[in-house]
């Protein structure tokens, strides 16, 4: 048995057999392939809800530590410009001829 096959037994196959029976008795129940198909649709976004409100508040926290980074990333990009214009100063003397 693969690694991979191992993975996909332990990740995949429990939410395809979770979409199979969601699609089974949608089908089942309205008695059309599209309207299964919407329902499954819903189905799985409500599932993954949670995954989306967690996803959204780590990126409500990376915003707020860039928020208060912005002074010192910015003094360090202050410096460095000031220290490039030092160094493109000091080269211009020896470039003389």
């Amino acid at each position: 048995m693969s690694f991979s096959h191992i993975l996909n037994q332990l990740l995949i196959a429990p939410l395809q057999l979770i979409y199979e029976f969601v699609y089974y008795y949608a089908k089942l129940f309205t008695n059309s392939t599209g309207m299964a198909i919407i329902f499954l649709g819903l189905v799985i976004n409500l599932l993954h809800l949670p995954l989306y409100r967690q996803a959204d508040a780590i990126q409500d926290a990376e915003r707020a530590k860039e928020k208060q980074m912005e002074h010192w990333v910015r003094h360090k990009k202050n410096l460095l410009r000031q220290r490039t214009l030092y160094d493109a100063a000091d080269l211009l003397p020896s470039m003389r001829i």
